[in-house]
């Protein structure tokens, strides 16, 4: 009896761990949250290797919480205001899924004018995050072969005096890698990332003609573990995504090198987050931002921290810190009166567990306006 009760309790111990890996802590389960991305482009070129692009506003929210077939799940959908496109991201367990084309970036086709018709639609919805993987691994999502004819601008680059069939198979692979995790500095923080690559590879079969044998199958590769890199941090989603800028060339013996142009690449960079507790009030002069928060410092800290912010009038102030599923662990000043100016409040987390932790500093002046600031900083234990 002992002993069964010993591997009862570890039996348990065990699920408590692999709940306390759950891919929803990822992010914030019950507000919606804002995410705003510096954008860097990446080019292949060494005099210019980068140039600006816009920065980028990403909006989560339509957050439902159920379950799938028995398992508790979440459900985010990301919104870009630029475009309005939306990405749905469903986690189970330590899993979360997404829609593989809003990753692989397929737009290269179009970019690179090779005039090959395929239909990626096969790809669908791909786990981009098992946290179950261990670090420097991977897992196969889908492995596709068609035959297409060889388009006129590629027939165009064989070398003279080399026959070749003008159909060829596109073989089109794509998979799953868990890359180490990473400490990044970002410009709105540091942030300890699990980092996973959903990646692309597509090999291009030949037929040519090899004298006095005949036509013999060649693989050539167009593209190689390629796709974008995904930084994950607690709480705060997507925090830096990674592109790297290639260079398409088919090389082979017979047919020599071909050179066929260059991917562009990037580097979005997490800027401003904010998570939306509750943006209504019963005030209908509502304002947001109209006074200063200031990041906390230090951050991440052991076991206090220094919340500042800056009021415009005297006002009524509450700051309320939540965890990262939108819970409440603490209320650090309700509705406490303040005159205008710079204030600094020391914060101390020593009963609470290492984590992500988000902080809504809200001003009520003495004409009954309300402000309302959001931030974050970590405790690591």
């Amino acid at each position: 009896m002992k002993q069964f009760l010993l591997i009862l309790i570890a039996f348990l111990l065990c699920i408590s761990t692999a709940v306390s890996q759950s891919s929803s802590s990822l992010f914030p389960q019950t507000p919606n949250m804002k995410s705003v991305y510096v954008q860097t482009g990446l080019t292949i070129d060494e005099e210019e290797p980068e140039f600006e692009l816009p920065n980028r506003e990403i909006l989560l929210e339509n957050i439902e919480v159920g379950t799938t077939d028995g398992v508790p799940s979440t459900v985010f959908v990301y919104r870009n205001n630029d475009t309005e496109l939306i990405n749905e991201y469903l986690a189970i367990a330590d899993t979360v899924f997404a829609d593989a084309l809003s990753f692989l970036n397929l737009g290269f086709f179009d970019e690179l004018d090779l005039g090959l018709d395929v239909d990626f639609e096969f790809i669908d919805d791909i786990d981009i995050v098992r946290l179950a993987a261990e670090e420097d691994s991977s897992w196969p999502i889908s492995d596709n072969t068609f035959t297409v004819d060889i388009p006129e601008d590629i027939l165009d680059l064989v070398p003279s005096g080399v026959n070749i069939r003008d159909e060829m198979d596109v073989r089109i692979r794509t998979s799953v890698q868990r890359l180490d995790d990473k400490t990044v500095e970002l410009p709105y923080g540091t942030f300890e990332t699990v980092v996973f690559k959903p990646t692309l590879r597509i090999d291009l079969i030949v037929q040519i003609q090899v004298p006095l044998i005949g036509f013999q199958s060649f693989t050539l590769g167009l593209i190689n573990n390629y796709g974008t890199e995904l930084y994950f941090a607690e709480g705060h989603g997507i925090v830096k995504e990674l592109l790297e800028p290639i260079e398409v060339v088919i090389s082979n013996a017979i047919l020599g090198t071909i050179e066929l142009g260059e991917i562009p690449g990037y580097r979005a960079e997490l800027l401003e987050f904010e998570m939306i507790v509750d943006s209504s009030t019963e005030n209908e002069d509502y304002i947001a931002n109209e006074f200063t928060l200031y990041p906390a410092y230090p951050n991440p800290f052991n076991p206090t921290t220094n919340i500042r912010y800056e009021l415009v009038h005297n006002s009524n102030v509450s700051i309320t810190v939540y965890n990262s599923l939108g819970q409440v662990v603490s209320t650090l000043l309700n509705d406490t009166r303040q005159s205008a100016g710079m204030h600094t409040l020391s914060v101390d987390m020593s009963t609470n567990s290492s984590g992500v932790y988000f902080y809504v500093v809200r001003a009520r002046d003495t004409n009954g306006v309300v402000n309302q600031l959001t931030g974050s900083f970590t405790l690591l234990k």
